[in-house]
């Protein structure tokens, strides 16, 4: 079973993310169909926003993003 699951795992596909900030850029193995975190504190209303993204061939889908107030950019609804 074991060896199973190591073959699986080598024979995968996946994709460097890479992720550069201002003072360190970092590098990850992900996969299509994996689903990451970004967080981040919004420069105008200085909150904590958190964007969840769906990994695809060759591109990041938002799925959810999170934060306490409806913010300068959502939409408003009526």
């Amino acid at each position: 079973m074991f060896i199973v699951l190591v073959v699986l795992t080598i024979i995968a596909p996946h994709t460097t993310l890479i992720v550069d900030g201002k003072n360190k850029t970092e590098e990850f193995l992900v996969r299509n169909g994996d689903v990451i975190e970004l967080s981040f504190v919004h420069s105008v209303e200085l909150s904590r926003w958190v964007d969840i993204y769906e990994v695809h061939p060759n591109h990041l889908v938002l799925i959810k993003a999170k934060t306490k107030s409806f913010g300068w950019v959502y939409p408003f609804m009526i």
